[in-house]
């Protein structure tokens, strides 16, 4: 992907990562601008980030490939009983997130 963006403009830029077939493991994203003339300090000029959640479900918990299920999380014990009452079953605490479930 590439983009062509005015000098100090602020942009964010949201992509949706299809990871369907990937196994869990480590992948990387990188973003990097191209040094503007004269420009001298280049050290914010890349960004780098290491994404360890691939098939968060499945490895938390522990699916086979045929089940597909939704996923919430929350940290909040009123909307998890939210979630509990249109269906979603508690599944797992991690990291002070609550993780539900409900079969698609």
């Amino acid at each position: 992907m590439q983009l062509n963006i005015a000098g100090r403009t602020p942009v964010i830029v949201n992509f949706a990562w299809n990871t369907t077939g990937l196994a869990y493991g480590n992948y990387s994203i990188r973003a990097y601008t191209e040094p503007v003339p004269s420009e001298t300090d280049v050290s914010d000029n890349s960004l780098d980030n290491t994404l360890l959640y691939i098939q968060v479900e499945q490895a938390i918990f522990g699916l086979d490939n045929d089940d597909e299920y939704t996923v919430q999380t929350t940290n909040d014990k009123e909307e998890m009983k939210k979630l509990l009452s249109v269906g979603f079953e508690y599944v797992y605490p991690k990291d002070d997130m609550l993780f539900s479930r409900k079969r698609k």
